[in-house]
């Protein structure tokens, strides 16, 4: 029996009539759902809290809820209530089937996927090890109990999750459920109800028909298949692992794909649909990991027969069929097609800013700093020892970065993140192993060759595969003797922190000389300044760094707020005169060399405040003639300032600029290329850029339709910065706008907090097997 009202459970319970009342929870259920039902159970229920999360899905946590059931004297007419979301509903359903041989029990879900899964259709089990749902039976509980009142306690992330499962059954079941579901985004819903009831409805109607999931049932298993190897791995060997739902999700664009070669699902179809699963689910990351391990994970599958890997797939949005067999070739076609190297969705959004408020106040939650927090990776890694890392940076790069910890292929892919590239390259060099360290085709004209050039003359083993002293490389890592090694420095300091991070754990430890101009110096300080966190001495003389051989300490670290993030708000509040904003946790006496942003910005009228955790800015109406600053430290904050100049037509020179060719783009020439569609004359060269302060309209470059494109190749920092220019032009469009993914997945949620009201529009998509291209209407 299903009942929609907590408010029923008094009635459940009498009619059972149990000796005694046993409640499951875990961690989150107990704190936030148990108080909602505790009036409604008699005195002196029996209490058993497991911990939170899919690893107490297993046969030692279930003995050790049958002992406190034993210990308390439940028995046979006892009943197990389980509060809780997928896990409780799995692991308490099949306690309450083999408890005693079996008892009573009734589910209470608390989440959106347990509500419209989990908790129905009588699916009991456990996991073995890393393997789902291995050990189970069917047991149908006396009622389940479902209320939107939960959903009330649920972390957003953990509603986005749930609503995989709701795009599956209008996937597989009912196409116009699916526009209902897709007309808008879960986190804007108010009223639950009818959408879980639908699902519900459907759910029930398949198990009617097949309740031991012998034939027809199977169809409820689309983008598990998939999805379950994803999750599998990933709670093995992430540090913040995919929730079932988020695994789902990937299965599913996965498994579209294979519908298209299997079962003749209409590709157009299934990009439109993969697409709109992305606008969903836009923080997710596929997993850096070699598509055989996934396969492994498949061929255990509880739903495999006679060794072949089963699927249950479309052969039109909502209708699936189910008993199909796929090649593992076709496996590995349907998952590069999910992962970013292949399928690149938010790269190519277009998008507009079309309305701006008077003046700007509020919070800013700037992202964790990803230089810091991918530092701190590494040397994690170097410790071989976890440690407490509070405020870990979510931004693509720093996702990559946790690959180094986990990678079991022989291929590492590192897209266009070249700190991910360079420390990556020292790191794999610096112990056995055997990996071919390769990125996308930015990547591979970005240098490492001065890199490659010191490891070698330490003792590594690198060799280039194609061109010389560029990705990629084939790694034959070992042991290092170390010693004393000399690297230029006028290219990227990521070369010289990345020797130095690796350089404790070198048999004579390091003696690093550091010559010609050094570029983002701060970045080489904040390296040296994250190693002593974790207990690594070292000796600095002129350009000379000694590290002997040490090992680190691990220890507990909180990461800072990101201050080259920080910079579009300030710049901002620049154009903003009279606004109020305040960020957390970004801090006066930052590591981060960007954190000189305080200091330069003053000219443009910025007065700011530090206490208690929160930096707090005001601007204020201001003139400027010129500006002219030296960039050299902090070159990540050039593009912000020359839009931001460009935006108040104020003259500048800014120096410093010579390693702008060497980031995810070539952002000097991105910059005098785009800025000319708008009628500016940057002039370019050796290490200055300039502007003399005027904006010439009869140059303005608009498409026949009025627009004007803004192409940031590629360029996480060129996006945002563009974003200073559209807030001023509503013509402006800005292509690629999901890449500020790489540093800053919130920042375009962070900008229509401030009051600006953005337009997105179509996107186009470059698939491996197939081609489907949407027209780019600014053209």
């Amino acid at each position: 029996m299903i009942t929609y009202s907590i408010n029923n459970l008094s009635d459940c319970i009498s009619k059972k009539n149990p000796s005694s009342i046993v409640v499951l929870t875990d961690d989150k259920t107990a704190r936030f759902c148990l108080p909602l039902i505790e009036e409604l159970i008699i005195p002196g229920i029996i209490h058993i809290n497991v911990p939170s999360g899919e690893n107490s899905k297993s046969l030692t946590t279930l003995e050790q809820i049958c002992t406190q059931m034993l210990e308390n004297n439940a028995d046979r007419n006892s009943l197990l209530i389980n509060l809780g979301g997928g896990m409780i509903s799995d692991l308490g359903g099949f306690c309450a089937a083999t408890y005693k041989r079996g008892i009573s029990f009734i589910n209470i879900p608390t989440t959106l996927l347990a509500m419209v899964d989990a908790s129905v259709g009588g699916k009991t089990g456990v996991n073995i090890g890393r393997f789902k749902n291995q050990v189970g039976l069917f047991a149908d509980p006396e009622s389940v109990l479902i209320d939107p009142v939960f959903l009330k306690t649920l972390p957003p992330r953990e509603l986005i999750s749930g609503y995989a499962e709701m795009i599956k059954y209008g996937l597989i079941f009912d196409s116009e459920f699916l526009k209902e579901l897709m007309s808008g985004h879960p986190l804007t819903k108010e009223d639950w109800l009818p959408v879980i009831q639908r699902c519900i409805e459907l759910k029930e109607e398949i198990v009617a028909k097949d309740p031991k999931e012998q034939g027809l049932r199977k169809v409820l298993n689309f983008g598990h298949t998939i999805g379950h190897a994803i999750e599998s791995y990933s709670l093995e060997n992430e540090r913040n692992p995919l929730l079932h739902g988020e695994a789902v999700a990937l299965g599913m664009m996965a498994e579209l794909y294979l519908s298209c070669k299997k079962t003749g699902l209409d590709m157009n179809a299934a990009v439109k649909i993969t697409d709109q699963i992305r606008a969903v689910y836009q923080h997710l990351q596929f997993p850096v990991v070699d598509n055989e391990v996934l396969l492994h994970f498949m061929k255990m599958d509880k739903k495999n027969t006679d060794g072949e890997i089963g699927f249950a797939l479309l052969d039109e949005i909502g209708h699936a069929v189910y008993n199909i067999s796929c090649s593992e070739e076709e496996i590995r076609e349907a998952l590069d097609f999910c992962k970013p190297a292949t399928v690149q969705y938010s790269d190519y959004q277009l998008l507009k800013i079309i309305s701006r408020p008077e003046t700007l106040s509020g919070k800013i939650q700037l992202p964790s700093s990803k230089s810091i927090s991918n530092r701190v990776l590494v040397i994690e890694a170097l410790c071989g020892t976890k440690f407490e890392i509070l405020n870990l940076s979510e931004a693509d790069d720093t996702v990559l970065m946790q690959a180094l910890q986990y990678a079991t292929g022989s291929e590492i892919y590192v897209k266009n993140a070249g700190t991910v590239a360079r420390f990556l390259l020292a790191f794999y060099a610096s112990r056995p192993c055997d990996v071919i360290l390769k990125g996308d085709h930015r990547m591979s004209i970005r240098p490492i060759g001065e890199l490659v050039n010191a490891l070698k003359a330490i003792g590594a083993d690198i060799e280039y595969l194609e061109k010389e002293t560029f990705l990629p490389v084939h790694i034959h890592g070992r042991h290092l003797r170390g010693g004393a090694v000399s690297v230029p420095a006028n290219i990227s300091s990521q070369f010289i922190s990345a020797l130095l991070m690796i350089a404790p754990t070198l048999e004579n430890g390091l003696s690093l000389e550091i010559t010609g101009e050094i570029v983002s110096e701060p970045y080489i300080n904040l390296t040296l300044k994250t190693m002593s966190h974790f207990g690594i001495n070292y000796a600095e003389h002129d350009h000379l760094i000694s590290v002997p051989p040490q090992k680190y300490i691990p220890r507990p670290i909180v990461i800072e707020s990101d201050w080259s993030s920080a910079s579009y708000f300030w710049a901002l509040a620049a154009l903003f005169p009279g606004s109020e904003l305040h960020f957390d946790n970004l801090w006066d006496d930052s590591w981060q060399g960007d954190s000189i942003l305080k200091e330069i910005i003053k000219e443009f009228c910025i007065d700011y405040t530090f206490e208690n955790g929160t930096c707090r800015i005001k601007s204020w109406v201001f003139e400027m003639d010129y500006f002219e600053y030296d960039f050299i430290n902090c070159p990540d904050l050039i593009p912000t300032f020359v839009c931001l100049c460009c935006a108040l037509k104020i003259p500048f020179k800014m120096k410093g600029t010579r390693t702008l060719q060497y980031k995810e783009s070539n952002r000097a020439e991105v910059l005098k290329t785009e800025l000319a569609k708008l009628g500016y004359n940057i002039g370019l060269d050796e290490n200055e850029i300039t502007f003399d302060g005027i904006q010439n309209l009869n140059f303005v470059s608009k498409s026949p339709k009025g627009y004007i494109t803004l192409n940031p190749d590629d360029d996480h920092r060129m996006v945002m910065s563009f974003m200073l220019l559209a807030i001023k032009n509503p013509d402006i469009y800005i292509q690629n706008s999901g890449c500020v993914n790489k540093s800053f997945p919130a920042f375009w949620t962070e900008i229509e907090k401030l009051g600006f009201a953005v337009q997105n529009e179509k996107r186009s998509f470059s698939l491996k097997h197939d081609s489907f291209q949407i027209p780019d209407i600014a053209k």
